[in-house]
């Protein structure tokens, strides 16, 4: 026969793991934690990894479309892959001409924004969304 102790401790039981994993569903756990003293440690979403990674090959295929042809672009191009934590390891082969490359750049201004707009992460989003915000002005030809 069940005791009534026991019937009590293990229906709490369910309503705690019921109520983590509604928390943890919205999001929010780390914000209960910090509530009760316990310093979580951070782990970046999945997609965002992923959001990541896919930024910084893309990253480094623009730096190898524009190659030689602006000594401005490169360098900032570059920057922008260190952001990424990727290397500059694309075997593409350069543009044939700067306008060539300028449209390669707008379209992967597009591509930037809509990747911060899928980051979940505020950094990313802001490191992202700065990134197509600076390819977008390369595409268009403010930044020589």
């Amino acid at each position: 026969m069940t005791r009534r102790r026991t019937l009590l401790l293990g229906g709490a039981a369910a309503v705690g793991v019921v109520a983590v994993g509604g928390v943890a569903a919205t999001g929010r756990l780390d914000d209960v934690a910090r509530e009760l003293g316990l310093d979580p440690v951070p782990q970046p979403a999945e997609g965002d990894t992923a959001l990541l990674s896919e930024a910084a090959e893309d990253q480094a295929r623009l730096v190898a479309v524009v190659g030689s042809l602006s000594a401005t672009l490169v360098p900032l191009l570059e920057e922008h892959l260190d952001a990424l934590g990727g290397a500059a390891t694309s075997t593409v082969a350069p543009a044939p001409d700067l306008a060539s490359a300028r449209a390669t750049l707008a379209a992967a201004a597009s591509v930037r924004r809509d990747q911060s707009e899928a980051a979940v992460s505020p950094d990313l989003a802001r490191t992202l969304g700065s990134i197509a915000a600076a390819l977008s002005l390369m595409g268009s030809g403010v930044v020589a």
